[in-house]
């Protein structure tokens, strides 16, 4: 007899006995396990033992005033500067299609139609109905690198021999289009030749383009047809230099006609430069009148302007040596190597280094990349064939997903609204499980029970094959980091890096349990601090070494385009003789002020360029002030104003709906409608928003002058489109401070 006959057999037997046993087991079953659960939740953390990730190099030649340079430990004796025999962005992807050729690349959904529906949604806190125009769309289309790399070639010869003002080598081309294969392809392709292509993000208004395009000198710009009114428009600005207009999509006949008269110089369609460039090719003629001239790794790739946080945006000298440092480096932080089975989610402007690297990386190792947008990347903005809810993210199931800190802290919140609407029970069995795994998680252990139970369905919202989440361009709070990789079962990254730098800097490693820190240098480049004793910060200081973060290595460009005495500011170059890299060393001075913390992960401090010298001489940081007041829930974005007339800082509050009103529902301060304008300019809420901010300032212990004498609370969003936000989302603090002036000077007069 078998062991499954047997124990069918005896299962009416074990039954029986379980039962009679019942009564004896739950008085002693009951209170251990309620003690189990006591101790899941508030037992003592045990977190893993730190681990080192960075090293000195040569301490002993270092300057006065300076601290050793620290390295990644994995790549301690050598940085990582290219792959072997690979110097350009072309010769990367001429190697992916040798190796994955027949491998799917692009993968873009068709529009199928539009339909308009009335939704609910909040505005200045009223529920209110709008008209929104949501698309159907089809899954994702296909198409192999070796397609890709056709469409390369034959765009390449199209652009630079196929329209009436022929390219040469180190021409400039704009790119002013949405994050599309398109924009890939031309940049591809004007690589490939030689070209230098200059980004312009598809939000920019009439000036800003204009001044991009007279600084850049540009002939060519490719576009989409939704922008040529915008083109159009700066032709009265323009210096001359532009002779062709390339757009993307379809254009109505009697459209092209006025466009093309408005704009005086060659309007041509994409596809139409790609029919050229494919008939070009075809011709045995063209390669030899007209040989490609290889770039190298010192020539310039892209001039990619900064997102203009400060004054105009200025634009960077990027090499292909650049953009193949940083995409390397990428590969190679992973945790576990990224290769063609991934899927990569493409949202965000390549007109920003980190979408724009992370591309290049993706496609170097045959991984796929399905283009999206962030109108539709949730299942609530829009439909697939059948009129079902499914955004590209659930359509698409990427494995690695980059975004930025306000993307993470809005999935957040959605999170938590769904979890708060569900109903006392659900809200409290997710409060259950949050808090065991969250103290797991902090331990350092896994929790494939609770996963299975609740958080591999909420996964499942992300397509449910997420390994890494990618998060850049502003530090993002240690809660936010901790619930994300909780909620999601993917680990997260925060990167540091900047557009000077080809967007590499550090990157935390997802094993630790140290936040709120920027991570270890990536593979291609060291960081040092240089003491700046005007501030109080030394490499000599105790117990951890503080100054300006400088980072050098291939990643580090070549500095700003037709500005250079900025760039003699910002960029320095390290003889061979020291630089210990076996060759001349370029370093970028970040304005960022840093400590190395005990583990060699890099912690972001201050910042010097946002240093205000107040009316008793105490100088305050407001970039710093503003990432820790940020930090209070009320707060949807914040601009901390000081200056040397006044003894303390005021601040510009833009509050977070929601929280604002449950804060007045607690403190039964009675509103109309929930109205956030309102509320706002009630004198008790006010007060207990400034007791909030001053519990900030009480937990992070800050001196007395960098408390909030003031606050104003705005109760409208700040955004890109208001004028107020960069397209990387931060902060436009001339363009806030010009806005509310008038406030701010209230503020001062009722302080004084």
């Amino acid at each position: 007899m078998n062991t499954r006959v047997l124990l069918l057999c005896l299962s009416p037997f074990l039954l029986c006995a379980c039962i009679a046993l019942l009564p004896l087991l739950i008085p002693i079953g009951l209170p251990l396990l309620l003690a189990y659960l006591a101790w899941q939740i508030w037992g003592p953390i045990r977190p893993p033992p730190l681990v080192l990730r960075s090293v000195p190099i040569h301490p002993d030649k270092v300057g006065a005033k300076e601290g050793a340079p620290r390295r990644n430990i994995k790549f301690a004796d050598s940085l990582v500067v290219r792959p072997d025999g690979i110097e350009t962005v072309p010769q990367l992807m001429r190697d992916a299609a040798t190796k994955f050729g027949e491998h799917r690349c692009f993968g873009v959904r068709r529009v199928i139609k539009y339909e308009k529906k009335q939704v609910k949604t909040m505005v200045e806190g009223k529920e209110v109905e709008k008209t929104h125009t949501i698309p159907w769309m089809s899954d994702y289309e296909w198409r192999t690198i070796n397609e890709v790399m056709r469409d390369i070639k034959d765009f390449g010869f199209g652009i630079t021999r196929g329209t009436s003002s022929p390219l040469e080598f180190d021409n400039t081309v704009a790119i002013y289009a949405s994050t599309r294969p398109e924009w890939q392809i031309s940049a591809q392709a004007c690589m490939t030749h030689g070209l230098v292509v200059t980004t312009c993000y598809p939000t920019l208004g009439v000036e800003a383009l204009a001044f991009s395009l007279n600084q850049t000198k540009v002939s060519h710009i490719i576009t989409e047809a939704a922008l040529l009114e915008t083109v159009v428009s700066t032709r009265g600005q323009l210096k001359g230099f532009l002779k062709v207009v390339v757009y993307m999509d379809e254009l109505p006949p009697a459209k092209h006609q006025e466009y093309q008269k408005s704009l005086g110089c060659q309007l041509i369609s994409w596809n139409e430069v790609l029919e050229k460039g494919r008939n070009l090719a075809l011709d045995p003629s063209t390669s030899s009148n007209h040989p490609i001239r290889e770039p190298r790794a010192n020539d310039r790739a892209v001039l990619m302007y900064t997102s203009g946080s400060t004054g105009r945006p200025k634009a960077i000298e990027m090499t292909h040596g650049n953009l193949i440092a940083a995409a390397t480096s990428i590969k190679m932080m992973a945790p576990t190597p990224i290769d063609e089975s991934d899927v990569f989610l493409a949202y965000l402007p390549l007109a920003h280094v980190l979408e724009l690297a992370a591309e290049i990386c993706i496609m170097s190792v045959g991984a796929s990349i399905g283009y999206g947008s962030p109108q539709t990347i949730r299942d609530d903005g829009c439909y697939d064939e059948s009129g079902k809810p499914a955004g590209d993210i659930s359509k698409l199931r990427p494995t690695i997903f980059v975004a930025v800190p306000m993307i993470l802290d809005r999935i957040r919140a959605g999170i938590e609204a769904t979890v708060k609407k569900g109903g006392i029970i659900q809200k409290a069995l997710f409060q259950l499980c949050y808090r065991i795994k969250l103290r797991r998680y902090l331990s350092g252990q896994q929790s494939p029970i609770l996963d299975k139970i609740l958080f591999k369905k909420i996964a499942a919202k992300f397509g449910g094959r997420l390994k890494y989440i990618v998060s850049g361009g502003a530090p993002l709070s240690p809660a936010t980091h901790q619930f994300i990789e909780i909620v999601t079962c993917a680990q997260l990254m925060q990167g540091f890096g900047l557009t000077e730098t080809g967007g590499g800097g550090t990157v935390t490693d997802p094993n630790d349990r140290l936040f709120g820190n920027a991570g270890v240098p990536i593979a291609c480049c060291q960081i040092k601090l240089v003491d700046e004793p005007e501030m109080g910060y030394t490499h000599l200081d105790k117990p951890h070494p503080r100054g300006q973060i400088y980072i050098g290595g291939a990643n580090v460009t070549l500095g700003y385009y037709d500005n250079p005495e900025l760039t003699a500011e910002s960029f320095f170059v390290e003889s061979a003789e020291t630089s210990q890299t076996g060759g001349p060393l370029r370093w970028f001075a970040t304005g960022d002020i840093g400590e190395w913390e005990e583990n060699g992960t890099l912690k972001i401090i201050d910042r010097k360029k946002d240093l205000t010298k107040l009316k008793h001489g105490e100088y305050i940081a407001l970039g710093n002030l503003e990432s820790k007041y940020s930090h209070c829930p009320l707060v949807d974005n914040i601009c901390v104003v000081g200056d040397s007339h006044h003894s303390a800082p005021v601040a510009l509050v833009a509050v977070n709906h929601e929280k604002l009103i449950e804060l007045a529902n607690n403190n039964g301060i009675s509103h109309t409608n929930n109205s956030v304008h309102a509320l706002c300019s009630s004198p008790d809420i006010q007060r207990l928003v400034k007791v909030e901010l001053d519990k900030v300032a009480q937990s992070n212990k800050m001196p007395k002058w960098e408390k909030l004498a003031a606050v104003h609370l705005c109760p409208e969003a700040w955004t890109p489109q208001s004028g107020l936000l960069t397209d990387a989302m931060k902060l436009k603090r001339h363009a806030v401070q010009a806005k509310y002036k008038d406030e701010i000077a209230r503020l001062y007069k009722n302080v004084d």
